[in-house]
């Protein structure tokens, strides 16, 4: 086995084009004349290469997992929060000749989270444009209580309620109640109800 120039105080350097007969302990590198390190070193350099790849790729598959992981336990909570929520209550009053004269919106339907809940926004649609109108269209008397908490909305006509009023309040509240009650009838009881209390 020839030495390389420079190298002669290493035994294990050698020329792949001299015709070496024995491969057993250092394997040829494929290249043309050029100077190969010791198999071993090489072995070593390959498996660190490897180890750190799959160490790589490991991380990757943990951080996937965490992901994964997370967005479970969101759409879990959500479940349960929507899960438990009795729906949205809505109590309609009737005087004692059955003339509509105020109501009570309360609690949340549950049926998508908070941005996403189309009937929370019909609801509340048919309970603002019923504000709005009476105060805009008609003279009567309104008397408001809006709650944060619940939430809980409750409109009271006294001169409604006293079998007065005007015509044009008389047929808002009607329209009110009948959103309400195509609401309850189209997405179900278990997220709008509809009661009517004589009192």
């Amino acid at each position: 086995m020839t030495k390389c120039s420079g190298y002669m105080g290493r035994k294990r350097l050698f020329r792949i084009d001299e015709r070496i007969s024995s491969y057993s302990k250092y394997p040829p590198d494929l290249g043309q004349g050029r100077i190969v390190r010791p198999f071993n070193k090489s072995f070593k350099v390959g498996a660190k290469l490897k180890r750190r790849n799959i160490t790589m790729k490991n991380k990757k598959v943990i951080k996937l997992l965490g992901a994964l992981f997370l967005i479970l336990v969101i759409i879990s909570a959500q479940t349960m929060i929507f899960a438990q929520s009795d729906g949205i209550t809505v109590q309609i009053y009737k005087n004692t000749k059955g003339m509509i004269y105020g109501f009570v919106v309360s609690g949340t339907s549950g049926y998508a989270e908070k941005g996403y809940d189309i009937i929370a926004s019909g609801v509340s649609a048919i309970v603002l444009n019923t504000i709005q109108s009476i105060e805009k269209f008609t003279n009567d008397k309104i008397d408001r209580e809006i709650k944060q908490e619940g939430p809980y909305i409750k409109v009271i006509m006294p001169e409604l309620k006293n079998n007065k009023g005007s015509k044009e309040a008389i047929v808002l509240l009607k329209s009110m109640a009948l959103g309400m009650e195509s609401i309850s009838s189209t997405y179900g009881v278990e997220y709008v109800k509809v009661k009517y209390i004589s009192k």
